[in-house]
């Protein structure tokens, strides 16, 4: 048997010319020995032909040393072999060598073992090769430092498979990277775990196309996470399926940044839900876009709180909108906001159902356009 030391003094020439059932044989003190030249001059059958115990005897210099045709021809059972430290160490030329199906023997350990750089350094094609149990064994660090192209190229089936944590440890950067598509990849559960801070990084292409399932999770405080910009992106659809708890989560600055068609659509439910705070926010562009059936939805506490100017901004055709129970409803400090022309497209039994109360304060101009009303 050769000793190291005459094992290490061979040529390239001569350790090429090994047969692989030489090679084979050789003691894992023997591979040791083998400078990374000698290792560089192996023929991809005399790598084929390692043991998974010469091959876990490698150091890093040895694997680094292998061309990208050895390492693509290293077979699974040599590639489970490698130790994390190994695999660590690995460069990014002869990992980014590998095949789909060579990447896709790796167990959880060794996935888990690769840096920010050796990830990055996947094709795109590589990152799909891998299976949705190895995406899932990321770590957070490693789903933080991925980058945005490979972070992209993740399949549904993948992008399923993150965690709750690895959902939350993605930056917003990389969010605001992903197409509408990838957005749409996301389950709802793990949409319902995004942070506030994440579904503000959201564009207003990603909130436009997202799901009525993933909208649906949207908790209070990720709705008031969403931007103005954000909220005048969705579209009428979406904002009627919002619940009345996401609804009553909206601000007025969001409300108003809703458009006037998506406003006429809003639910009964959701219209009688609006607290008065965001009633009194209201732009009198969108109060006036509420239809005669969302009006006659409002309370009698949603209707105080109207302000006198939003009443005076209100058009003849939104006063006709109220019912007759409803007239009663407004206070004696509101009626200064009813202007003559207002009153005078009332109705007769609209005029007729103002209260005592409020008739006490009606001015003397009012008054006049009252008893035209009325009669």
């Amino acid at each position: 048997l050769l000793t190291t030391d005459q094992l290490a003094s061979l040529d390239t020439t001569h350790v090429a010319a090994l047969t692989s059932s030489q090679v084979a044989g050789l003691t894992t003190a023997q591979v040791g020995a083998l400078d990374t030249g000698q290792v560089a001059s192996l023929t991809t059958s005399q790598v084929a032909g390692l043991t998974a115990a010469q091959v876990k005897t490698l150091s890093t210099d040895q694997l680094n040393a292998l061309s990208t045709a050895d390492a693509r021809a290293l077979t699974a059972t040599q590639l489970q072999s490698l130790s994390t430290a190994q695999l660590s160490g690995l460069s990014t030329t002869v990992l980014s060598a590998l095949s789909n199906t060579q990447l896709s023997s790796l167990s959880a350990s060794q996935v888990q073992s690769l840096g920010s750089d050796q990830l990055n350094a996947l094709s795109t094609s590589q990152v799909r090769g891998m299976s949705a149990s190895q995406v899932a064994s990321l770590t957070t660090a490693q789903i933080s430092g991925l980058g945005s192209d490979n972070l992209s190229a993740l399949s549904g089936p993948q992008v399923a498979s993150l965690t709750t944590a690895q959902v939350r440890a993605i930056g917003t950067s990389q969010l605001n990277a992903l197409t509408t598509a990838d957005i749409r990849e996301f389950t709802a559960t793990q949409v319902g775990v995004l942070t506030t801070d994440q579904v503000s990084a959201l564009t207003t292409d990603d909130i436009s196309t997202l799901t009525a399932a993933q909208l649906a999770v949207f908790s209070t405080a990720q709705v008031a996470a969403l931007d103005t910009g954000q909220v005048a992106a969705l579209t009428t659809s979406q904002v009627t399926g919002l619940s009345v708890t996401q609804v009553k989560a909206l601000s007025t600055d969001q409300l108003d940044a809703l458009a006037t068609d998506t406003i006429r659509d809003l639910t009964p439910a959701q219209v009688a839900s609006l607290t008065t705070t965001q009633i009194s926010g209201l732009s009198t562009e969108n109060l006036s876009a509420l239809s005669g059936t969302q009006v006659t939805l409002l309370s009698s506490l949603q209707i105080g709180a109207l302000t006198t100017q939003q009443i005076s901004a209100l058009t003849t055709d939104d006063i006709g909108e109220f019912n007759v129970s409803q007239i009663p409803m407004f206070t004696t400090d509101q009626i200064p906001g009813l202007t003559t022309d207002q009153i005078l497209a009332m109705s007769s039994d609209q005029a007729n159902a103002f209260t005592g109360d409020q008739l006490g304060v009606f001015t003397s101009d009012q008054t006049n356009a009252w008893v035209t009303a009325k009669s």
